[in-house]
């Protein structure tokens, strides 16, 4: 994380190559947003660690960094904890 940080502060948009693309907000109940990532941007961080789009999904989540500047960075860490699913659970009564 301290080096996502110390790249922020190195951060120019007028240096280099860089894409720019516009995506809604919505707000979900009172404290919960969600944004679109472009699917090109999960498509490239999943072939950098050779893993397919759904498998880095399910491995990796999102951060945002925020509050010492202008805007939002977003980065990705492994997540270090297992995704919960949700258990289907049987109620059928079995008969004698």
């Amino acid at each position: 994380m301290e080096d996502t940080v110390k790249f922020i502060s190195q951060l120019d948009l007028n240096k280099g190559k860089y894409y720019k693309k516009r995506y809604s907000i919505n707000k979900i109940g009172n404290s919960t947003t969600t944004v679109g990532i472009p699917p090109a941007v999960i498509e490239k961080k999943a072939e950098e660690k050779g893993m397919t789009s759904d498998e880095f999904v399910k491995k990796y989540q999102l951060v945002a960094i925020y509050n010492g500047f202008d805007g939002v960075f977003y980065t990705f860490e492994e997540r270090k904890y297992k995704k919960k699913t949700r258990k289907k659970i049987n109620d059928s009564k079995e008969s004698d």
